[in-house]
């Protein structure tokens, strides 16, 4: 193939003649290539699913261990590093980290960066929030009935609906959270009380669908006081 490049610049015009030469390759040694690239990206994937595999299994295995006080010691001075790179790279290997109850404060450091003001950091924080809050959530309550020797074996299901959502608990409007206990009902709205002893007044339209389940159940009377608690 011949061609010929003309490149005009500042009135002047620069000729250049061209000659390319090719050979098409022949059939049967396309096909050992395309057979040789195949047989790469096979091997490629199945290196990739055996690492899947590995990682999973070992993930599965510590599930429900508690961190080796070291490796936690690191992970935490990670994620309170003055440096955002260094959070970063602890979250996102952090992706298959499982809790145990005496790693929750790492777990609660992971919920706190999600105000961190750097998008590097507070992005993949709410990412990893998503999968531990409800772990951290299971746990809190299975705490909460090992220490309180579990329910009333002898209350009515009512009973049990009704004291569903009492207590100091989570409480979601939008991208809102507070701590608080439910105090009482007063119209529409729903009266809450934090921690610090504030009392809140919140539209129950405003809650989050789950939540406005839990609050007209709490419109019920609890259940009376175990005395022998």
């Amino acid at each position: 193939m011949k061609r010929t490049v003309a490149i005009t610049e500042d009135g002047s015009t620069v000729t250049i003649p061209m000659t390319v030469s090719y050979n098409r390759i022949p059939a049967e040694d396309y096909q050992a290539q395309e057979k040789a690239r195949q047989n790469m990206i096979a091997k490629a994937q199945k290196a990739h699913a055996e690492r899947t595999a590995k990682a999973n299994a070992a993930a599965k295995a510590a599930k429900g261990q508690k961190l080796d006080p070291e490796k936690k010691k690191q992970i935490l001075a990670d994620l309170n590093s003055s440096q955002w790179p260094s959070i970063a790279n602890r979250l996102r290997g952090m992706s298959r980290f499982v809790p145990h109850p005496d790693d929750f404060d790492v777990a609660m450091r992971v919920k706190e960066l999600q105000r961190h003001k750097v998008v590097g950091v507070y992005m993949p924080a709410r990412k990893l929030w998503l999968k531990l809050d409800p772990i951290v959530e299971a746990g809190r309550k299975e705490m909460a009935v090992a220490k309180t020797g579990g329910d009333n074996p002898f209350a009515t299901v009512d009973e049990k609906k009704s004291n569903e959502g009492r207590g100091l608990r989570e409480w979601t409007s939008g991208d809102f959270k507070v701590e608080a206990e439910f105090v009482r009902f007063d119209g529409a709205k729903i009266v809450l009380k934090r921690k610090d002893g504030k009392e809140l007044n919140v539209p129950i339209n405003l809650l989050s669908p789950a939540d406005q389940k839990i609050a007209e159940a709490l419109k019920k009377p609890a259940k009376p006081k175990n005395p022998f608690e």
